[in-house]
């Protein structure tokens, strides 16, 4: 029979190969799903992936999911429902993954008031006339509230199709939002809505993107680290079989600090992550405690300048 090496070294040291699992997935976190209103004897309350605007076009006559794929996504999920309250269902019994959703321009304040994502726990945008409304809707909990569908459209498609979590500050944008003064640019910004500033030399850019008041990569890099720290300990504890001690909760909680410090902390996306493994009882079943500042913005700059005298 065929043997692999040499017999004098296969004599000698006998090892069993043991294959580490794959890498956490978070293909998922840069997933997006639009919600439109249907053409007619399109079914509605599925989700179908497309990779062209041509392709979303066939489900819906709504032109914002186009500047997903301007934004530089190669796909998207598109929901098709003629109410609001019924996404949840939808969202629920969809297969596919993803941690986004963005409400078309389909619908009218009135009708994503009726907004129903059910046990959905990702960032949800939406667009408003009112700067109000979009306050009030900003100000939940990884909600995006935005003055224009399209810029939001594009500018998430940026977001999630970038190889790294960015703010996007400042970048080109392809639609204005009307905003051309720093009176209403405070305005906004105050109250946490995206919207896209036109400057006269600059042309239009982005002026803030956040949700639920925090920067916009927060919610992001937040359930990523989760994911990641999870398929972690996971590679960890199937490679190694550790037992029960306090040796082996110290050499897991060192892995899984170094998996995290290399993975965001070295690449500046955060100041730091701590991760902590302690064993409360007796058997099986350890304690972890993470860590991290919040992941954060910067946007403006405000000071003094003084003239000094000579």
């Amino acid at each position: 029979m065929a043997q692999n090496g040499d017999v004098l070294l296969n004599y000698i040291l006998q090892l069993d190969v043991r294959t580490p699992t794959p890498d956490a997935n978070t293909d998922y976190l840069r997933a997006v799903v639009a919600v439109v209103k249907p053409k007619d004897e399109t079914p509605t309350g599925q989700i179908t992936k497309v990779i062209s605007a041509e392709a979303a076009s066939a489900l819906t006559d709504n032109a914002d999911v186009a500047e997903l794929f301007k934004g530089g996504l190669n796909s998207a999920l598109i929901l098709p429902v003629d109410d609001l309250s019924a996404v949840g269902t939808a969202l629920a019994s969809a297969t596919e993954q993803f941690y986004t959703v963005l409400i078309s321009s389909d619908f009218n304040k009135t009708e994503i008031d009726s907004l129903d994502v059910g046990t959905f726990d990702g960032v949800v945008g939406a667009a408003f006339e009112q700067q109000a409304d979009a306050k009030a809707f900003a100000a939940q909990s990884k909600r995006c509230g935005a003055k224009n569908a399209k810029s939001l459209f594009y500018v998430f498609g940026q977001l999630l199709s970038a190889s790294s979590w960015s703010n996007l500050q400042y970048i080109d944008m392809p639609y204005s939002d009307g905003v051309t003064t720093v009176a209403e640019a405070d305005s906004l910004f105050a109250d946490k809505v995206t919207f896209v500033l036109d400057s006269p030399q600059y042309g239009r850019r982005l002026g803030l993107f956040a949700a639920g008041g925090q920067a916009i990569i927060a919610p992001y890099i937040t359930q990523e680290l989760i994911t990641n720290l999870q398929g972690a300990a996971l590679q960890y504890l199937n490679l190694n079989r550790p037992q029960y001690t306090l040796t082996q909760a110290k050499l897991l909680e060192d892995y899984l600090t170094s998996d995290a410090d290399a993975r965001y902390v070295q690449t500046k996306l955060l100041d730091y992550a701590r991760v902590n493994v302690s064993l409360a009882g007796k058997n099986y079943e350890g304690t972890v405690s993470v860590s991290i500042p919040e992941p954060t913005a910067l946007w403006r700059l405000k000071g003094i300048l003084t003239q000094e005298a000579l």
